[in-house]
């Protein structure tokens, strides 16, 4: 165990604070590049959302340079985000072209892992309410794991 699909699991987090828990579809997963891992290092996950979206998430190991974005696509706005540089492209129907937003002045990615920290701390301490839930943790372990077994991993 340890492939793509446990291990890079949280666009299945963050899109189910987006767009509500998913519902597993489908999946394909293979073992594709010359890493010598026992392990998927690529797949291709489908998604259902409660409000009828339906979505995707591409997982590997082999890219270079590495990328992790978000893309989501309504009948009038996309919306692109960018990891690497943390900017938000906006595409409005009826509007001249691309907005684009980049992070807050004055941010630094280090943050907020430190950020994180110290919320994790806090929880610890009984100071704060975790925002990711031991729910949701178990749920995305539950997708992952239907993934795999869709997939016949």
């Amino acid at each position: 165990m340890g492939g793509v699909v446990l291990t890079l699991c949280h666009p299945l987090d963050y899109l189910g604070w987006l767009l509500g828990k998913a519902g597993l579809a489908w999946a394909y997963t293979a073992t594709l590049g010359d890493l010598q891992l026992p392990v998927e290092d690529v797949a291709e996950i489908g998604l259902r959302f409660p409000n009828g979206a339906v979505g995707s998430v591409h997982l590997d190991y082999l890219q270079q340079p590495a990328e992790h974005r978000l893309e989501i696509i309504g009948t009038q706005d996309t919306f692109r985000w960018d990891n690497a540089d943390g900017t938000l492209k906006v595409y409005r129907a009826g509007g001249t072209g691309w907005e684009s937003f980049g992070p807050p002045e004055g941010f630094e990615r280090h943050c907020m892992f430190l950020e994180e920290m110290r919320h994790f701390l806090a929880v610890i301490r009984g100071q704060a309410a975790p925002c990711c839930t031991l729910e949701d943790g178990i749920h995305t372990l539950e997708m992952a794991v239907q993934a795999l077994a869709s997939a016949g991993a």
